[in-house]
């Protein structure tokens, strides 16, 4: 069944973003004929067509990273590390292997736990990772073995994020084509969205609660139109107190 909604609320765990559409979104459809065959574009538009659509992806990639740290960690258990090679290594693949390997002997000696990583490549072609995550700071050095692990607490998640979106952009080199700019463990909680008449409820209901706006900005979509851009921090609900009971005083027997 086809359905189109002009609001979409996303939810994590601190915070509340709105986004409302000037044209409106239709999903819940499948589409059922391949669509018709395009003009090959010549190999210069080529390139320049997957570095526009890989800048897009990386800005959805950083929002939705900025929202897996924000629902997975906290300033209190979270470690940010920084893992380089002692080796000159530019293949990420190879890189990505032995980051791999790394994740798996931290959960042999640790047992599990959650990260978000990201791809920084150096101006000098070497690839290392920055990452956010909740396990011990025992011997990481060791444990990672082929080079460097920097270990730094983590004081300021929202700052953390953009930190990391910083190097999340340097995934538009040619290397990084096909390749995922962000990993994470597949146990992390993710945001709720809300789509249409059930955003607008929730809104509706939680109004009261939404006064502490953070960011807003207005953009210009090709498919949506105008598109405004609200995020709220979100308040905890207050449980109402329970009356006090009066103190009832018995008369003194004499």
């Amino acid at each position: 069944m086809i359905k189109e909604y002009d609001i979409k609320v996303i939810k994590s765990k601190n915070s509340v973003e709105i986004l409302r559409y000037e044209k409106p979104i239709a999903y819940g459809y499948k589409t059922q004929c391949k669509p018709p065959m395009r003009k090959r574009p010549d190999c210069a538009q080529s390139r320049n067509i997957k570095k526009i659509n890989r800048k897009h992806s990386n800005i959805r990639a950083l929002n939705e990273m900025k929202r897996m740290i924000e629902n997975n960690f906290s300033t209190d258990t979270a470690l940010f590390i920084t893992l380089t090679f002692r080796e000159h290594i530019t293949d990420v693949a190879i890189a990505n292997k032995e980051f791999k390997k790394f994740i798996q002997r931290l959960r042999y000696r640790f047992g599990e736990f959650r990260y978000v990583a990201v791809i920084d490549l150096m101006k000098n072609g070497r690839v290392h990772y920055h990452m956010v995550a909740d396990t011990s700071d025992e011997n990481i050095d060791s444990i990672w073995g082929k080079g460097q692990a920097k270990v730094k607490p983590v004081y300021d998640l929202g700052r953390l994020g953009g930190y990391l979106g910083k190097h999340l952009f340097k995934a538009e080199d040619e290397r990084m084509w096909g390749k995922k700019a962000i990993l994470h463990s597949t146990n992390l909680d993710k945001a709720e969205i809300l789509r249409g008449e059930e955003a607008e409820k929730y809104l509706k209901s939680r109004r009261a609660l939404l006064k502490h706006k953070v960011y807003e900005s207005t953009y210009d979509s090709p498919y949506n139109g105008k598109v405004e851009y609200a995020k709220f921090k979100q308040k905890p609900v207050k449980k109402k107190a329970l009356p006090k009971k009066k103190s009832v005083i018995l008369p003194v027997a004499k």
